[in-house]
């Protein structure tokens, strides 16, 4: 796609979704190291990639000295989110999790060899004052700046995980951004023959027969799920309240960081016999007991929530992280083919 080599900081590098984007991107590209503080994360990153320069590190303790000697000249990144949902009291800047974040902020006027940066967080982030210090200090460093809101969805994945993007970039070192402000659609047709960008979407349409839709579940299905992950009838007091999906359906909804420890809203529960889903009486006072024969519900597979954030079949679990340990990670992670686009966006 590009001659040019990308030496990567990957900072917040979780389980390593940001290195899977280099690699379906296909660009010339080198982790010069990656930064992460939370221990199953960094086992489930090494396990996947055991050559990185992976660092177990507190972030807030980096300095531009240890950068520079790095070398990098594109940092990517997906800080804590806490800092701005609800559930983290939204106390943006106060929060401490935001310390690691604020701290880069101090180091990146000096941070000369770096030409493209990529934040990835949740919808909302766009309103905090961390935004606000970021994108100052960006600017005032030279960086253009472009923000975006995107969803799986719009590319054709059916699943649910609305996110705020930023792209920043030094004047010269690729194409001026089209567009100003925040941004909620992509500004390439990824659907149109020729482009750069629609051979990397290629393998997400191969799974759709109408490229203006998302693919069906069906898609993503592992045949023999293990029997853990099936409900019980003491799982269902709220079943009606949960996001219920089938194989012909073309949406799911977005996987959380307590999906497979609670039910509500943190993602969606797979009906095998979806059809059956009429047939229950809800007046009746023991319709949960039907439930279970009718309707076969259960959670998605690890396998199948990796595929609906598109990552690659040959990335794996450590044999000994649990279903619920894998949930978890996930629900902090990104949708791997959003941000390999976003990337080419930025460079391209």
């Amino acid at each position: 796609m590009n001659a040019k080599e990308y030496n990567v900081l990957e900072l917040f590098s979780g389980i390593g979704g940001m290195h899977l984007a280099l690699k379906e991107l296909g660009i010339n590209y080198k982790i010069v190291a990656a930064m992460e503080i939370n221990d199953m994360a960094n086992r489930i990153y090494r396990h996947n990639f055991p050559s990185t320069n992976l660092m177990q590190k507190n972030i807030e303790g980096i300095t531009v000295k240890q950068i520079q000697k790095l070398d990098p000249n594109m940092i990517l990144m997906s800080p804590p989110c806490q800092p701005f949902t609800r559930a983290g009291l939204k106390q943006d800047v106060e929060d401490k999790r935001c310390m690691p974040l604020l701290h880069l902020l101090k180091l990146l006027p000096e941070l000369t060899s770096v030409q493209y940066i990529l934040l990835e967080n949740v919808v909302g982030f766009e309103k905090s004052e961390a935004r606000d210090q970021l994108v100052e200090t960006l600017r005032s460093a030279g960086f253009k700046v472009q923000e975006y809101h995107l969803c799986p969805s719009q590319f054709n994945i059916p699943n649910k995980r609305p996110r705020y993007y930023l792209l920043a970039k030094r004047p010269g070192e690729a194409a001026d951004f089209l567009q100003t402000g925040l941004q909620s659609q992509f500004p390439v047709d990824v659907l149109k023959d020729g482009d750069l960008l629609s051979q990397v979407h290629k393998k997400v349409l191969e799974k759709t027969e109408d490229a203006g839709k998302c693919f069906k579940i069906k898609e993503i299905l592992e045949e023999n799920p293990t029997s853990n992950n099936y409900l019980t009838f003491k799982h269902l007091k709220f079943f009606m309240e949960f996001d219920l999906v089938g194989k012909e359906s073309r949406l799911s909804g977005c996987f959380t960081k307590s999906y497979k420890r609670y039910f509500l809203g943190t993602g969606s529960i797979f009906l095998e016999k979806f059809d059956g889903l009429s047939e229950i009486d809800t007046s009746q006072p023991d319709y949960h007991t039907t439930l279970t024969d009718k309707l076969a519900p259960r959670f998605f597979t690890t396998r199948e929530i990796l595929r609906l954030m598109c990552f690659p079949e040959w990335y794996k679990m450590p044999s000994e992280v649990t279903e619920k340990q894998a949930a978890a990670v996930l629900g902090n992670s990104i949708n791997v083919h959003v941000v390999a686009l976003l990337i080419g966006l930025l460079i391209n």
